[in-house]
């Protein structure tokens, strides 16, 4: 609720042209998103949904700030970058969370209650609940091996996950996962709880990618409105602000005058000339700001 009463604000402050309110709500609201994405993947997941909702309610009306109020906004928004929690930090925690799920199923097992696993996990859990009770009738060697790797799994999942996290996505599409056992006893346990990570990745490539994008927007607009030209390249930004999160390398930039095209390759990899859609994703990922 926090987070939303910020985005309201920020949308009500646009609408009424306070930009400065709306600027200094919208940067709450990023730093507040970013703290919450050191908790777990749920936490992170609803970090950035505010981030987000922040950002798209105040880039369209960047045009219509002064130079100040823009270097203000660029300001605001890398120190908040530069005190967000690494994704790895969420991913050490979301580890956690899974072990705490493989206990959870464990006590279970041992107090030989399952209906409330059944009523959480839905139907596709009858046959993994029935492979557990049917394993209380085996050695306490068997018993003990079924959960050993169960955790094992969630241990080896958080750590590849946190060991990925700050790779671009052309380098993590290289990496070629965990190696798991298909036939593995727990793998529909897992599927339920193990799984909240990686479309994480996605998320945070979006909005890391679109957070950098608004600053540098920012920064370029505040010199095309303070000189009456954008700057010619990137070479002037910090290095990181200005690095695509899915390629590794440099956002696409193109400038002539006071026209300039910034933008990220996208999930395809690929340069499409800042073409985009709707969402302002596909094919070409780019701020959400209305396209000439």
């Amino acid at each position: 609720m926090i987070g939303r009463a910020l985005v309201w604000r920020v949308s009500n402050e646009c609408a009424n042209a306070n930009f400065d309110s709306a600027i200094n709500d919208s940067v709450t609201a990023t730093k507040f998103g970013f703290a919450l994405s050191g908790g777990d993947a749920m936490d992170a997941s609803l970090g950035f949904s505010t981030i987000d909702d922040a950002r798209r309610a105040l880039a369209p009306n960047l045009v219509s700030m002064g130079a100040g109020q823009l270097n203000h906004l660029a300001e605001g928004l890398t120190s908040a970058l530069e005190n967000a929690p690494p994704l790895s930090k969420t991913f050490d925690h979301e580890k956690e969370d899974m072990l705490r799920s493989v206990q959870y199923v464990q006590d279970a097992f041992l107090k030989n209650e399952f209906d409330d696993l059944r009523k959480q996990l839905g139907p596709d859990i009858r046959e993994s609940v029935e492979t557990l009770q049917n394993l209380r009738d085996q050695s306490s060697t068997k018993q003990a091996a079924y959960f050993e790797g169960f955790a094992h799994e969630a241990d080896d999942t958080g750590r590849w996950l946190s060991d990925i996290s700050e790779l671009p996505l052309e380098e993590r599409q290289h990496d070629p996962g965990l190696q798991l056992d298909k036939n593995r006893p727990w793998r529909v346990f897992a599927r339920n709880f193990f799984t909240a990570g990686e479309p994480l990745l996605a998320a945070h490539d979006a909005t890391l990618a679109r957070t950098r994008l608004l600053i540098l927007t920012a920064r370029i607009l505040a010199d095309v409105k303070a000189n009456g030209a954008a700057p010619e390249d990137l070479s002037g930004f910090d290095k990181d602000l200005a690095t695509d999160p899915y390629t590794g390398r440099q956002f696409v930039y193109r400038a002539a005058g006071k026209e300039f095209n910034i933008h990220s390759v996208g999930e395809d990899l690929q340069d499409d000339g800042g073409k985009t859609d709707d969402s302002y994703s596909t094919p070409d990922l780019t701020l959400e700001m209305p396209q000439d």
